[in-house]
């Protein structure tokens, strides 16, 4: 077997891998023959779940399952090896019919040999994951997914709490608490490995859920993280608070005295740091009391007692903050079509446009803060766009919230000057004449200058009467219009009379 790839350079730009290249081909040989005929192979696979699939064979003009049925875990490795993964999940349900594949020759009438009467098995191709970005610490950080040899983060996109259930299932934990941290994490050497992640929260390795392994359209590049219930604690109670920014916010749980004892102290759950009262914060026993919440409050908090641990989770809700809710753009010129927000966990933009017309990939680009940048502003972008943020909130709710912007994309009108075709002697009457062709709004103002100088003329023709020499120069016929202003000019050179 033998795997090949379009990545150097990878397409872009929604470009397709090369046609007629097979990134996987096998072929069977016994110790006495070689086989002259190449098989072209793949990994066929349900859309959003690249990780689980079945070979395939081209046969005759058509893909056809592949039977591998009596193929052992060496096999089944090097296919999830081939396509990125780090190796098969699979486990054979029966144990007697395992084969070495040192053992057992392959060759190319053998392909379909003991197939009859055999279900093909689904291969299932396993992610390694690890949290890093916190030092000492292990059940908190970035997420990160080992695929096509190294160890990656995954993109913020779709992230929620369901996924790290799943996570902190896979690493052995009982349980998640939060879907993020206290403590920046991002690193800039880290590459995205995976993006779009949507478990349901009962998957028992992130291998099984819907998820994109390539191609990734990430935005902020911070990648997602988990918060996991440590190994060494006893959960009593755990509590998810939203709260504004700006605001005086304080968290209680009433229920617990007499469970978590008189000894009582709290914890950033991220970091496992110490808290105490002071600046905006105010700590009386079970009370955690918050002032003027900033947005790097938002976080785990912990309450430690003797018989066990409340754990509290606080996020700051997400908000639109300077709306525009009509922004104007010249056309033929870069615009960016404002929309922010803040809250944290930080929350993710879609944009979306109402009626017809789509927005093209490419041209329009979202940038970290939201907001929407367009290479090139054309006169049909004009029309009702709608920023959409949404906030996950653990496993109590989620917020998604819709802003509505009208965008005008005026057309400038385009101004040219022009003079009678001959040349200008001294003595002439020489007219010139400002064309202007509409391209949008009506222009509003017309003015003429030589040199930069103002003439005291309003209308689209200006007469030079009995030119002189010194009326040569450069002379621009300018107009106003709703989005700024345009320009002609023409160069007047005026020939000496002869005698």
């Amino acid at each position: 077997m033998r795997s090949r790839r379009c990545v150097s350079p990878k397409p872009q730009f929604g470009g397709k891998q090369c046609k007629g290249l097979n990134e996987t081909a096998i072929r069977g040989c016994t110790d006495t023959s070689t086989c002259s005929q190449e098989f072209p192979v793949r990994f066929h696979t349900i859309k959003g779940f690249p990780s689980n699939g079945s070979m395939e064979i081209f046969n005759k003009g058509t893909w056809k399952p592949l039977c591998n049925a009596n193929w052992d875990d060496k096999e089944r490795n090097l296919v999830c090896q081939v396509h990125g993964y780090n190796g098969s999940s699979w486990k054979n349900d029966r144990q007697s019919e395992t084969n070495s594949s040192e053992n057992t020759p392959h060759s190319c009438e053998q392909l379909a040999q003991n197939c009859k009467d055999k279900i093909d098995r689904e291969i299932n191709c396993s992610v390694a994951v690890r949290l890093a970005g916190i030092k000492d610490i292990d059940y908190a950080g970035r997420v990160e997914v080992f695929y096509g040899g190294k160890w990656g983060k995954i993109c913020r996109n779709e992230w929620n709490i369901n996924n790290v259930k799943v996570v902190c299932k896979q690493l052995g934990f009982k349980s998640a608490l939060a879907e993020f941290i206290r403590v920046d994490t991002k690193d800039e050497r880290v590459s995205i490995g995976m993006s779009n992640v949507a478990c349901t929260g009962q998957e028992s390795v992130l291998a099984s859920c819907k998820l994109l392994d390539q191609e990734h359209e990430c935005v902020d590049n911070i990648g997602a993280q988990a918060l996991c219930e440590p190994k060494n604690k006893g959960v009593l109670e755990r509590m998810h608070h939203v709260c504004d920014l700006g605001s005086t916010e304080t968290v209680k749980s009433s229920n617990l005295e007499a469970e978590i004892g008189q000894n009582i102290s709290w914890y950033n759950s991220s970091t496992g740091v110490k808290i105490k009262s002071g600046d905006r914060i105010e700590l009386n026993g079970l009370s955690l009391k918050i002032n003027n919440v900033q947005l790097d409050d938002a976080g785990t908090y912990e309450c430690r007692g003797v018989s066990g641990t409340l754990f509290v989770t606080i996020y700051v809700n997400a908000n639109f903050i300077h709306k525009t809710p009509r922004q104007t753009f010249i056309s033929g010129r870069p615009g960016i079509i404002q929309c922010s927000a803040l809250g944290n966990p930080a929350p993710q933009f879609q944009w979306s446009r109402k009626g017809s017309g789509s927005i093209q990939r490419g041209r329009f680009i979202q940038l970290t803060n939201g907001s929407l940048k367009v290479e090139e502003m054309h006169k049909e972008d004009s029309g009702m766009y709608i920023c959409t943020i949404k906030q996950s909130r653990g496993t109590q709710s989620s917020s998604e919230k819709t802003q509505r912007i009208i965008v005008r994309v005026l057309v400038p009108p385009e101004v040219t000057l022009s003079r009678p075709h001959r040349r200008v002697t001294e003595g002439d009457n020489v007219t010139l004449t400002c064309n202007i062709t509409d391209g949008g709004p009506k222009p509003q103002v017309i003015r003429w200058l030589k040199d930069e100088t103002p003439l005291h003329v309003k209308q689209t023709s200006m007469t030079l009467r009995s030119i002189k020499k010194k009326d040569e120069g450069n002379y621009i016929c300018e107009t106003r219009y709703e989005g700024g202003s345009v320009n002609g000019s023409i160069n007047i050179i005026v020939d000496s009379k002869t005698e």
